[in-house]
């Protein structure tokens, strides 16, 4: 069985009708009538990390003959 998140969990306690969307996305509706989807996974970041080590160095060393 898939992790479920903590918000699904909640919206299971509260015994609220959970519709499924037309590309299979899950919602409920809340109390002001607008769409909650539900999701199984953490939404991933879009940062970006630079590696430790010599690329990194190199690309710190270089940095202005690269731009």
């Amino acid at each position: 069985m898939k992790r479920r998140s903590r918000q699904v969990e909640k919206v299971l306690k509260e015994d609220r009708e959970i519709f499924v969307g037309k590309r299979g996305g899950n919602y409920y509706i809340d109390e002001d009538g607008t769409r909650v989807y539900l999701r199984l996974k953490k939404k991933p970041s879009r940062k970006y990390n630079m590696p430790r080590g010599a690329f990194a160095r190199y690309v710190n060393a270089n940095q202005n003959q690269i731009s």
